[in-house]
């Protein structure tokens, strides 16, 4: 599995939490560095070093023998999304070409609108339509969409929290969702003996739709402390920001609870035993520190 990112993370401790004994698990890294930063937090997880999905040769030592590969799309914000979509595809076809019979992927739910969220869906787009039309036929696949993440209000917040207990966005109504919680499912699917999940496209995305005033009111319970949602216009916010972010706001902003795909019952689906995805507010407890 590409190891580096909290998904990857999440799915190596769930793997490890439900399978005994517990499955080989082998992460792949670009750096040494973030190999033993995770290896430090997931024990038992086998780290291959000097993985480069430019240099496609360089995979194939992580894949041989590997049943289950489970592919999280890249992130590098020093090079861009221009090229995301081709790391994924190498490592796909890598996977592929060493022998590996399964592939979860991670994606995102900005596929849906291709050409309206383009700076953000394209490192997601083609890598589902690769998935769908260029595997061999005895190649199951699954993907697993990521929704709006929990992690995102962490790094949108927490200065101004911190400095006058005010969140300062747009109005928007979003389904977070935890991060860990896909990971989870994608552990989940990795363990499935069955393939009765080849082939679909499921939607990660938290236990209900929130407003702007929504979150600023359960972060005042989680934080235990007062926490005012002040309203910013779109051009207020975006007068900075980078291209992919200002349509993904101006998308959230005009299509409000229909923006980001509402199926929880997704994440419940996956995991059974009544499992239903994570709250934000029980995210945000665990976030407190931080914040």
């Amino acid at each position: 599995m590409t190891a580096s990112s909290e998904t990857g993370k999440a799915c190596a401790f769930e793997l490890l939490a439900r399978s005994h004994p517990s499955p080989l698990i082998r992460g792949c890294f670009r750096s040494e560095i973030k190999a033993i930063q995770v290896t430090a937090a997931v024990r038992g997880m086998d780290a291959v070093v000097g993985m480069d999905a430019f240099r496609p040769s360089s995979l194939t030592s992580c894949l041989e023998g590997v049943d289950v590969a489970v592919v999280v799309t890249p992130f590098d914000a020093t090079r861009g999304f221009e090229r995301d979509s081709e790391l994924s595809e190498n490592m796909i076809h890598a996977a592929v070409t060493a022998g590996v019979r399964r592939i979860i992927y991670v994606g995102s739910w900005t596929v849906k609108e291709p050409q309206r969220l383009h700076g953000i869906a394209q490192r997601f787009y083609s890598t589902e339509n690769y998935l769908k039309h260029e595997l061999p036929d005895d190649v199951e696949w699954t993907v697993l969409r990521g929704g709006y993440f929990m992690n995102n209000f962490l790094h949108l917040f927490k200065d101004s929290i911190r400095a006058d207990g005010v969140i300062r966005f747009p109005k928007i109504m979003v389904p977070a969702v935890d991060t860990r919680d896909i990971g989870r499912c994608a552990a989940a699917l990795a363990l499935e003996p069955t393939d009765v999940h080849h082939g679909k496209v499921y939607h990660m995305s938290g236990p209900v739709v929130l407003s702007m005033q929504d979150i600023a009111d359960v972060l005042s319970r989680a934080l235990r402390t007062k926490v005012r949602f002040e309203e910013l216009s779109v051009d207020a916010w975006c007068a900075d920001k980078i291209p992919a972010l200002v349509e993904l706001v101006q998308y959230l902003v005009k299509e409000q609870a229909l923006a980001v795909p509402f199926h929880p019952e997704h994440i419940s689906q996956i995991l059974g035993g009544g499992e239903d995805p994570t709250s934000l507010e029980v995210w945000a407890k665990e976030h407190r520190a931080v914040f």
